[in-house]
């Protein structure tokens, strides 16, 4: 059966407020028909992706990989200066070389219950981000923060925090994921 690894932060992991629980998972596998590895640990930066990327993902029986970080490298709290989250951003990708990589913009938050931790607008150029690698390295981008804010109510797609996903949210990422998983799948 064919698999892949979602490799990212607690959006990836599916973090709730008050547990983890795989909630990215079985929409993805009902979407795309396949197994589906969530390798995604709330809090994490790409700097601390690196040092678990072998062992949890490289190292793995795998189709593809979905990237999603972002969310904690802007925040005020962990400040992963935006230049180290580029090169952390290649180096992922170049010790992904080997399999198809979807990469996917973090997206923005509910400012008003963000204070002091995250803004927009930081949020946006680390988004930015994202998309020149994903250019520069011509690989599939899913661009996850232009459909945040595409949107009309965030309240609807976030938690009360701000940050993490809701069911509506992670049904919004689950279709975006899937426009692109099933291409590169079937490429393959």
């Amino acid at each position: 059966m064919r698999q892949i690894i979602c490799f990212g932060d607690s959006l990836t992991a599916g973090w709730d407020g008050s547990h983890v629980t795989p909630r990215l998972n079985e929409r993805l596998e009902n979407r795309l028909g396949c197994a589906v590895i969530n390798a995604g640990v709330p809090g994490e930066t790409t700097r601390q992706a690196l040092r678990r990327i072998d062992e949890e993902v490289v190292h793995r029986f795998k189709n593809g990989v979905t990237v999603l970080f972002g969310s904690n490298d802007a925040s005020f709290h962990k400040g992963i200066p935006i230049d180290e989250y580029e090169a952390n951003l290649l180096e992922i990708a170049r010790r992904l070389n080997d399999v198809p990589v979807l990469m996917i913009t973090p997206p923005p938050v509910i400012e008003a219950c963000q204070i002091g931790k995250r803004k927009n607008a930081r949020l946006a150029c680390y988004a930015s981000v994202v998309r020149k690698v994903a250019a520069n390295l011509q690989l599939p981008l899913a661009d996850f923060h232009q459909l945040m804010e595409e949107q009309q109510r965030l309240q609807n797609l976030l938690l009360a925090d701000g940050l993490h996903l809701s069911d509506s949210g992670y049904d919004l990422l689950a279709q975006l994921i899937e426009k692109y998983m099933l291409d590169m799948l079937n490429k393959k």
